[in-house]
């Protein structure tokens, strides 16, 4: 059965996941080992092993033949039930049947099928590569950071959060939306590569329609989803995602700060539902003191343009939301600056950015000519 995984799946191969990072994912214990025995599309037999995590929707298996890969298997009132398996299931089949995909992607690869004595098959789950690194939300501590990412600093950071971005182009080219921003469904390794994981929820085209449901996460959610719910049962749009990937490049670059955090406010999705956002001069609110006022001094004016334009501007209007492109742009300037004008690359500066800095105090005189501006 191995060889026939190697032979299905092209002899792609994958890391093995850190056991705890699934634990972060799922907070679950793992199960011993089960009995429970399902086939391939070809009718072969396969056991599954321990299960490493369940969501909503199903179970995550290891399978002890073949290590490099994982198992889902939906729960059965998603299976018996029809109208929820009318629409997983079909989505599950086009996603099979999808090809190039990114290495980086736990993307389903192949159908999993019930395996029973009546000799009748019926298409339960998905195989899917395991993925590498640990969760997204690892960055937003410092004491994580330092404890997984050694020797890691500010230029890492902004790396990641480059490859975050250009991961989700290669998606939006083929008309793939994420829909759900959650940080646990995002592995970070220790080159910055990031990937991508529960992606069945994504919205995707297929042979007959498009695929969509109304999985999200709440704090990473365009605001006119969370004010009109019924907007969910709907397909979503390119701006939907573009205000969930503001928000992780925000986190990323902040510390695990959400956008919407604020001094005297309400949490920060019901800041996000009301439009309450702390960035720029002209916001009536302030970020908190310390710290994230200190990280957000450090970046450069042309990108904190885009999170202002975003999250205020670009909250009653989808369309003024920064685009892929422009967060790639402004990204690798921010990327020059830190390589050239000897940007502050602390995880946690300890005092604000002033007016005229122009770089660390003692190599100011050398840059005299530096591009940056400063806002508050």
């Amino acid at each position: 059965m191995v060889g026939f995984f190697k032979t299905f799946f092209g002899g792609a191969s994958c890391k093995v996941v850190n056991e705890a990072a699934w634990s972060d994912i799922s907070q679950v214990e793992t199960e011993k080992a089960v009995t429970t025995r399902v086939c391939d599309p070809s009718g072969h037999e396969l056991t599954l092993g321990e299960s490493i995590c369940e969501g909503g929707e199903g179970k995550i298996y290891a399978i002890p033949q073949s290590p490099d890969f994982l198992i889902k298997i939906y729960h059965d009132e998603i299976i018996g039930n029809t109208v929820k398996s009318s629409k997983i299931l079909p989505r599950i089949a086009d996603m099979v049947n999808m090809k190039d995909l990114p290495p980086e992607v736990a993307w389903p690869m192949m159908g999993i099928y019930d395996s029973n004595a009546s000799g009748s098959r019926r298409l339960i789950g998905f195989a899917m590569k395991k993925m590498a690194g640990r969760p997204l939300r690892s960055l937003h501590y410092v004491n994580k950071i330092e404890k997984h990412f050694p020797g890691w600093n500010r230029r890492n950071l902004v790396l990641v959060a480059i490859n975050f971005v250009n991961a989700v182009d290669k998606f939006h080219r083929r008309n793939i939306l994420i829909n759900d921003f959650n940080p646990s469904n995002f592995f970070v390794d220790n080159k910055g590569t990031v990937r991508f994981i529960d992606c069945d929820s994504y919205q995707v085209p297929g042979k007959k329609r498009t695929h969509y449901n109304s999985v999200h996460f709440n704090t990473h959610c365009a605001p006119e989803l969370l004010i009109k719910p019924e907007l969910l049962k709907l397909p979503r749009s390119v701006e939907h995602d573009l205000f969930g990937v503001a928000i992780t490049i925000f986190q990323i670059l902040m510390m695990g700060l959400h956008p919407y955090s604020r001094i005297g406010g309400d949490d920060p999705e019901q800041n996000l539902r009301s439009g309450m956002c702390p960035l720029g001069t002209e916001s009536n609110c302030r970020l908190p003191p310390g710290t994230w006022y200190n990280l957000w001094s450090h970046l450069p004016y042309d990108l904190k343009t885009l999170f202002i334009t975003t999250f205020r501007g670009g909250h009653k209007k989808p369309a003024a939301r920064a685009t892929l492109l422009e967060w790639k742009k402004g990204l690798d300037v921010y990327l020059s600056y830190i390589n050239k004008y000897d940007y502050e690359v602390s995880l946690r500066p300890s005092k604000a950015k002033s007016s005229d800095y122009k770089g660390r105090e003692e190599n100011v005189r050398n840059f005299k000519n530096h591009p940056g501006k400063v806002t508050a």
